[in-house]
């Protein structure tokens, strides 16, 4: 089994590659190729409404996942959150972590971190978040009752978190950075690391 999970901020294009990775996976060369929302890999920290306890279980039902799939070589498994996200977003235990982690670490498992230059941050993560996303993300970003400048300013520390997390672990990995949106150049190379 191999595993792609795709990591970034706010408008960093996740959902984007994640749905023209769905549309090309013929070119995956896998029998069975399974996708996870960032719903299905993330749903905790999108629910305020869920109890740490609640978190937990919900990793460990990842981790019982992917236990259930082990030996299954030809399926592909692609994660439009990391796990890197979730940690960094909700009050995990280190010891969680590297469980997690050291599992990830037992099969193929690939991650891409979605870079934006920091001066398109307040564009994409805001302003575009704002206008042409569904009403739940303004209402997610109007949660933090932050301006503007410092909504930006808070996207910008947790791109940085986010990357030092991608770069300290073992998994192999490379960064994309998607501030020009040239969203079919992007699924080549990401296509072409999955294949590698």
């Amino acid at each position: 089994m191999k595993i792609m999970m795709l990591s970034g901020i706010t408008g960093s294009g996740k959902s984007t590659l994640f749905k023209k990775m769905m549309m090309n996976c013929e070119k995956l060369n896998f029998s069975s190729v399974f996708f996870l929302s960032a719903y299905h890999s993330q749903n905790a920290c999108k629910d305020l409404e869920k109890s740490l306890k609640e978190f937990y279980e919900t990793i460990e039902e990842f981790l019982a996942t992917l236990e259930r799939m082990e030996g299954k070589k030809e399926i592909g498994l692609l994660l439009e959150n990391s796990m890197s996200n979730s940690f960094i977003e909700n009050e995990t235990t280190k010891e969680l972590e590297e469980r997690v982690l050291d599992r990830l670490n037992n099969y193929d498992t690939k991650q891409v971190f979605l870079q934006l230059e920091e001066d398109s941050i307040e564009k994409r993560s805001v302003l575009l978040t704002k206008k042409y996303r569904t009403p739940a993300w303004s209402a997610y970003l109007d949660s933090f009752h932050l301006n503007t400048q410092e909504l930006t300013q808070m996207f910008k520390e947790k791109q940085i978190k986010l990357k030092q997390a991608h770069a300290k672990n073992d998994l192999e990995g490379f960064i994309l950075n998607t501030t020009a949106m040239e969203w079919q150049d992007y699924v080549d190379k990401m296509i072409d690391f999955w294949q590698s």
